[in-house]
């Protein structure tokens, strides 16, 4: 992202100077878009009964991954029990 920060007025004009400003926010966001990415990838596999769909790098989501690990432990159980029923 970039924004502009005008100076004062010289003789010639008013310049402007152009400075990168990282936003927290837009790294954030795309932690969120991964992790929400790495679940669509997983859900159509398990919702076509292939129970064995894990999401491999849940620990690399940041405040999202003791999420992402719990939907793992989810189908961990929900795999187990399924098996128990055969």
């Amino acid at each position: 992202m970039k924004f502009s920060l005008k100076d004062t007025p010289s003789k010639q004009g008013t310049e402007t100077k152009s400075i990168d400003f990282i936003d927290p926010n837009t790294a954030e966001l795309a932690n969120y878009k991964a992790a929400f990415k790495a679940m669509s990838k997983a859900l159509p596999l398990l919702s076509e009964g292939k129970l064995e769909t894990r999401i491999t790098d849940w620990d690399e989501y940041g405040d999202l991954s003791p999420t992402l690990a719990q939907f793992n432990r989810f189908t961990d159980l929900l795999d187990a029990y399924i098996r128990d029923m055969e």
